[in-house]
This record gives C-alpha cells, structure tokens and sequence, in this order.
C-alpha cells in the first residue's frame, strides 16, 4: 500500500505538460493530472480485487464453471451465425480470435472442419479489413450454399491427407505469414495428428489454435473421452516451438 502511495505521489510531482499551444506548466492542468492518477490507481486496485476474490477463488472457479457448463448445454453456440452463415462458435471467441489477427496479420489462415463456411466467412472478413491474406478451409464433405468470396479456397478430403497437405503447400507463397486453426474430428488421435501436420506450416509469431479443448470434462462433456486437450498436452510435451 505505501509503495503504491510513493508512486501516485511521485506521478503528482512530475513536471506537468502545458495545453498545446502554450507555454509555460499551467496550473489548470493539476485537476487533470490528480484526475489521471486516481484513475490509475483504481484500476490497479480493481484488477488486484479481482485477482483475489473472483480468480484465484474456488467459488470464482467454480462460478465461471457454471457458466461454461450452462452455455454449451443451452446449445446457442450451435445458432450463432455470422452474416447469417451458422459460425458455431461463442461470441467472445470471435472477439479474442479477431484480437490475434490484427496483432499478427496473417497473410494466411488454415481453418479445419468448415461445416457450414461460418468460420472462414468470419475470418474472410477480418482479412478484408486488413486488406489482404487468404483463407484455406479444410472439410471431408462439399456442402451446398457454402458462403462464396474472393479470399476463400474451400477443400474437400481428410486435413491430414497427403494430398490435401501438397495442396496446401502449393498454395502458399514465400513470404506468407500463416496461422491454422484446427476444428475438425475432435478426437485424440486425429487432432494430435493435424498438430504434427500442420505445425511446420506455421510461421514465427503466428498461432496453431486448436478448438474444443474444454470437451472430455474441460469442464464439459465428460463422457466425450480423450480429445483435443489431451491431444495439445502430448504435443507441448513433445514440441518446444510452441
């Protein structure tokens, strides 16, 4: 608590900037910077709250659980569309996912499991804004009315089969950044074989994402058995690039 007082306090001491235009530190500025500290040091203490009573907490735990158990059950995930396309996927997902792209600008997203083209829908559009950067979707069936657009390339066949996989590399371009997310058969044995696959694709400061890791009592579903979070704990085990 001293320490964080110390701060706030040599913060208030600091040579105040003058309004653009004037000279001199301009009294009028004191409210402003008191104003800026405070604010500061509310939301340290905040986040330390938090940390405490919510987080670190089993009933916090326990809490977030509840939700977690709550939403997969009610099945909305399994309604939720983007542009009118079924995306499948909770809506803060979406956001955390758009998150990852504008910070490292894939030029390149491998998505596995297309289903109904929500997904690369999404991820089309995100690259849109970016204003470049393609989509290669990956689906043992061709369904019908699959959302068209210029940035996507739809696939059809196993996503670890050699020939999709020479596909794959033939459609990349040097220079390529590449990011892959991996949503297709949720099983152990699959999924740990699309992370080995598709793991040298992967460039430097990209990410290979795996959906569903909270199935097989993660906390929901237990009676899945041994699936994709398993499958990511064996391949960190056997894998330091990641």
């Amino acid at each position: 608590g001293c320490l964080r007082v110390a701060e706030a306090e040599r913060r208030l001491r600091q040579p105040m900037e003058p309004y653009p235009g004037r000279t001199g530190v301009g009294i009028e500025m004191l409210p402003q910077r008191i104003a800026k500290v405070l604010m500061h040091e509310f939301q340290v203490w905040r986040r330390m709250l938090y940390k405490k009573t919510a987080v670190g907490g089993a009933a916090g735990k326990t809490l977030v659980e509840a939700f977690h158990r709550l939403y997969y059950d009610s099945y909305v995930w399994n309604e939720t569309t983007w542009f009118g396309v079924r995306v499948m996927k909770y809506p803060g997902d979406l956001v955390m996912y758009q998150e990852l792209v504008a910070r490292t600008k894939p030029t390149v997203i491998i998505a596995t499991g297309t289903a109904h083209g929500g997904s690369a829908l999404f991820f089309a559009h995100l690259l849109d804004i970016l204003g470049e950067g393609r989509v290669i979707t990956i689906d043992i069936t061709a369904q019908p009315n699959r959302p068209a657009h210029p940035r996507i390339e739809y696939l059809t066949g196993f996503s670890t089969a050699p020939e999709i996989i020479e596909l794959i590399k033939n459609l990349l371009q040097p220079g390529d950044k590449v990011m892959a997310v991996l949503d297709s058969d949720h099983g152990k044995e699959n999924v740990l074989r699309e992370l080995r696959t598709y793991a040298p694709l992967i460039t430097p400061g990209n990410y290979l994402i795996v959906e569903d890791t909270n199935i097989n009592g993660h906390p929901i579903y237990p009676a899945f058995g041994p699936g994709p979070m398993e499958a990511v704990e064996e391949f960190l085990r056997e894998n330091r690039d990641f």
